[in-house]
């Protein structure tokens, strides 16, 4: 993680990582979810793009998707503006044919969007979400499993959060926490404190399907009253005072 916009620039010029990746899928014969490459600016705006790429088994690049929330906020650990030097993405992004079904991407701030995750799994089909993540200190130790859950509650996916930690300078220190969660909720593999860890975890289609047809969400859904042009929302009662 770069310390100042000018440590991205440098990273965004630099096609190794993305070559090297996609090398390590083929070598290995694995999928491979990836966030936070910054690719190369475009002519006229020095902002990078914040990029989660999956990479399949022959080492292609199977699916981009640019970071659409950007973590402009104020945390005890001071204030963070992401969209100084990161442009935000225009589009949402699921991928089909995974070993896991269709998989839903999303990175890091996003997961505090709940329509991201729910467009991802009642329009697009995802069954899992893949969310690799750099949450800072303060909002993690308050956040960060309260939003995976939660996540994978409401859409019934199983919710697999890669997560970065450690001291990165300038002041920035992430939360890390990797875990997976699944339909239910439950937890099922978390990395420890303070240390490089690597989890695993089963995607068992048998749990998604049961989770699923015990709460029918899917069917008891009431786009009529969600949409922002619909009647259906009255606001009522006088205008407080500021």
């Amino acid at each position: 993680m770069g310390v100042s916009a000018g440590d991205a620039d440098v990273l965004s010029q630099v096609p190794m990582a993305k070559d090297r990746l996609g090398a390590i899928a083929r070598e290995a014969s694995l999928w491979i979810s990836v966030g936070g490459h910054a690719e190369a600016p475009e002519a006229g705006d020095a902002r990078v793009d914040n990029v989660h790429f999956v990479f399949g088994p022959d080492g292609a690049a199977r699916a981009a998707y640019t970071k659409t929330h950007l973590f402009d906020a104020s945390t005890s650990s001071g204030v963070l503006r992401e969209s100084a030097h990161t442009r935000p993405g225009a589009e949402l992004v699921a991928l089909r044919g995974t070993p896991v079904g269709t998989l839903g991407l999303m990175t890091c701030y996003d997961a505090r969007f709940p329509r991201v995750s729910e467009r991802l799994r009642f329009e697009a089909g995802a069954s899992v979400l893949a969310v690799p993540s750099a949450f800072t200190v303060p909002t993690g130790a308050a956040h960060w499993e309260l939003l995976m859950r939660c996540r994978a509650v409401e859409t019934q996916c199983y919710v697999v959060a890669a997560a970065q930690w450690g001291d990165h300078g300038g002041g920035r220190r992430t939360w890390g926490h990797t875990m997976v969660v699944d339909p239910w909720g439950t937890v099922v593999a978390q990395c420890g404190e303070g240390a490089d860890e690597l989890v695993f975890a089963d995607i068992c289609d048998s749990v998604i399907s049961r989770v699923r047809e015990a709460m029918p969400l899917e069917s008891q859904r009431r786009e009529d009253l969600y949409e922002r042009d619909s009647a259906s929302l009255r606001v009522l009662g006088e205008t407080s005072p500021p």
